[in-house]
């Protein structure tokens, strides 16, 4: 099997974030096999996002802080938290790295978190990022040691004699097992006992504090015995549901989530599983399968913010020159880094549309290609710890536009209009009519393309 430039285009919105016109062309008439090569050669290097050395929010200490130091060290959390949703986006837009980047969202959502303790954030960041193509169980364990997720499902008050069931229950209903498949309200219970005294210390490393921890004998999924937090992950591990739940995930996130294929889905389980979780064995199974580029899963799926904006970036040469720019489009679209509506993440799909996204939606390439100005309110969560609140009004988002290097791109289109559409579109349209607004027929018809409902479909 060869690819045609519409498959081509699936594979790099799928498999990254899409991709540059010219690395479209590069693309066709490659085999599948090929193509995945190359995404998964430039995603091997890994190198880590750092935007803070230390973490200086230790609460214990804080409680003893004059008011005026303390809330110098919130704002400088709050700064690095808002670096480090700025320096993920940079690696989505600009790296070559585009198959760790998009599984390192995928496991964003799946391991949905958030803290106000930007140090806990960015050692999150590094476990998604550093095991998103590799093996989940290495994922599972590292995660669920990270201060982020501990303070966020309130491990650090779960101890000997009454313990806290939230994290026990959301690794098994959504890290792992599925909501209401093989566990139950006593499994729980028994495998929050097991995660007693998982905590962190003030310099934010994982620690077990033995004191409040039960190490007394404990019945988890009919076995008995003093298990421990690591044996209920590798029992969770054990049970092939695991692979099911995630690989559902997955197909729905990579292939199509409006149908899913039974047949491919068992392949998928069986892959995960018999490989001990490894993760790039499932990932090379389906984007090197004829069925992942049938035409029912070309366009299937509607563009998340984070696709919207970053699919943007890496098409059209599109920069911004300061980070309010960028969190005030994931706000208002519905979809902000590192703060998620809750545990399990965001529900994606059609839900990403509304009214009050649609509009921004539509307009969002207009305003960034003509440096239009915002007539829209920056939207507020409703939550006095926001850690990426925007003050007062944004009138600019700050984009820049080379310009010179977007004509460079397309300078071999004989019929700008059409081939653009053939470039933008994954679902085609039969006409698409338009205003012009600038005296550039490249950007008139990129405005008018990202208007059509098709635009907003990968």
């Amino acid at each position: 099997m060869k690819l045609n430039q519409r498959q081509v285009q699936h594979f790099y919105w799928r498999a990254g974030f899409f991709t540059s016109y010219p690395e479209v062309e590069d693309g066709i008439e490659m085999k599948p096999e090929d193509l995945y090569e190359k995404a998964l050669a430039q995603s091997q290097q890994y190198t880590a996002i750092n935007v803070v050395e230390m973490d200086t929010l230790d609460y214990m200490k804080m409680k003893d802080m004059p008011a005026d130091e303390k809330r110098r060290l919130q704002q400088e959390s709050r700064t690095a938290i808002k670096q480090l949703n700025n320096d993920w986006l940079e690696q989505m837009a600009n790296s070559d790295a585009m198959l760790r980047e998009r599984m390192s969202l995928f496991w964003h959502d799946h391991f949905a978190c958030s803290s106000n303790r930007s140090f806990f954030m960015q050692g999150y960041l590094d476990t998604i990022r550093k095991n998103s193509i590799g093996n989940f169980r290495d994922l599972l364990f590292g995660i669920s040691k990270e201060p982020a997720m501990l303070q966020y499902l309130n491990n650090q008050q779960n101890k000997k004699g009454s313990p806290n069931e939230n994290f026990a229950r959301e690794v098994m209903e959504l890290f792992t097992l599925g909501r209401d498949n093989g566990y139950t309200e006593d499994d729980i219970k028994e495998a929050a006992r097991a995660f007693t005294g998982w905590a962190f210390n003030s310099q934010g490393d994982f620690v077990l504090r033995k004191r409040v921890h039960d190490s007394d004998t404990k019945t988890i999924f009919g076995k008995t015995g003093e298990f421990e937090g690591e044996d209920v992950l590798d029992m969770l591990l054990e049970n092939k549901q695991t692979a099911r739940y995630i690989c559902s995930k997955l197909y729905k996130y990579l292939v199509n989530d409006q149908e899913v294929d039974a047949e491919k889905l068992d392949l998928m389980v069986n892959t995960f599983y018999d490989g001990n979780y490894e993760i790039e064995p499932v990932l090379r199974l389906v984007f090197t399968s004829d069925w992942f580029y049938a035409e029912k899963n070309i366009g299937s799926k509607i563009k998340s913010p984070i696709d919207l904006m970053v699919g943007l970036r890496r098409s059209l040469s599109i920069s911004y020159d300061n980070w309010d720019g960028q969190v005030f489009i994931q706000r208002q679209l519905g979809q902000t880094l590192f703060y998620p509506p809750n545990v399990a993440g965001w529900p994606g799909g059609q839900a990403w549309i509304d009214s009050s996204t649609l509009l921004l939606r539509a307009r969002l390439t207009e305003i960034i290609l003509l440096s239009s100005e915002l007539d829209l309110e920056v939207k507020e969560s409703g939550d006095d710890n926001d850690q990426l609140k925007i003050y007062g009004k944004l009138k600019k988002l700050g984009s820049e536009v080379d310009e010179r290097q977007m004509k460079k791109d397309f300078k071999s289109f004989k019929d700008t209009k059409v081939q653009m559409e053939e470039y933008l579109l994954q679902v085609p349209v039969d006409e698409t009519k338009f205003e012009s607004k600038s005296e550039s027929q490249l950007i008139d018809s990129i405005i008018a393309i990202s208007k059509t409902p098709e635009f907003q479909l990968c």
